[in-house]
């Protein structure tokens, strides 16, 4: 019996990892355009769903237009993405301070270890609700692409808004 249980972990594992090679791609996308923000040749506004973008980075993709539609879908999902992050985070909080308040309230106080086992059991409900929820992409932002968005005199050279694959100029 236990060479059936180690044949099937490992055609577990090796699934997981094709899966993790899928996403590869996205996750490193998304890790650079955090990068960029870094480097302040982008600024996000995540409530308002709207972007600052340097000029210097704009002028990188305008003169190829499947490369400067690419950025914005990109930045659209690099969007939902902070925003799933942020949503998520407060979920977390309020389901671990629950949880804790609940604990103490029927055991009085509670260990450290305790408490890092509360919070790895939110991390399990978590991550199911997570794999029943359908993502909803919502590609639609307001963004300006702007010469220093550092400095306090910041010029606009465009405004515009991207919806549904298309990038729009006002």
């Amino acid at each position: 019996m236990g060479i059936i249980n180690y044949l099937r972990q490992r055609k577990e594992r090796k699934k997981q990892k094709e899966i993790l090679k899928q996403y590869e791609d996205l996750f490193l996308m998304l890790h650079s355009f955090d990068q960029v923000a870094d480097a302040a040749l982008l600024f996000l506004d995540t409530p308002n769903r709207r972007v600052l973008i340097s000029s210097t980075l704009a002028g990188t993709w305008a003169d190829d237009e499947v490369k400067w539609n690419n950025l914005f879908r990109n930045i659209g999902l690099w969007i939902q993405y902070k925003i799933s992050q942020e949503e998520w985070g407060r979920r977390r909080q309020i389901m671990e301070e629950d949880a804790i308040r609940q604990a103490k309230a029927e055991h009085g106080e509670l260990t450290e270890k305790e408490i890092a086992v509360i919070r790895l059991q939110v991390d399990e409900e978590l991550f199911k609700e997570a794999e029943l929820m359908k993502v909803k992409l919502d590609d639609e932002y307001e963004f300006c692409i702007c010469d220093g968005i550092l400095r306090s005199d910041v010029k606009a050279e465009a405004i515009g808004y991207y919806r549904n694959g298309e990038v729009k100029l006002i």
